[in-house]
């Protein structure tokens, strides 16, 4: 299964967003931004997310959303991401 459609893994990866800034975790914020573009979520969202010259808190914010979108098409049964469990 891909860790990024484990709650658990996105909330350590937002622990550590806010703890050391979208920076220390811009390829896994990349990579998140990647699936949830596969899978058609949170198009604006994901945007801002890798957004290099958005603020850090707007960026948090962001991953937020796409975290949520991620998480909400899961329980939802999304087919997509039934596919890459």
């Amino acid at each position: 299964m891909n860790p990024y459609l484990v709650n658990a893994h996105l909330a350590d990866l937002g622990n550590r967003l806010v703890a050391h800034g979208p920076g220390a975790v811009e390829g896994e914020l990349n990579e998140l931004a990647r699936i949830a573009r596969q899978r058609g979520l949170a198009q604006t969202e994901r945007a801002v997310m890798i957004d290099r010259s958005a603020s850090r808190v707007v960026r948090e914010r962001a991953f937020a959303a796409v975290s949520s979108a991620m998480v909400n098409a899961r329980r939802a049964g999304s087919p997509a991401l039934a596919r890459a469990s």
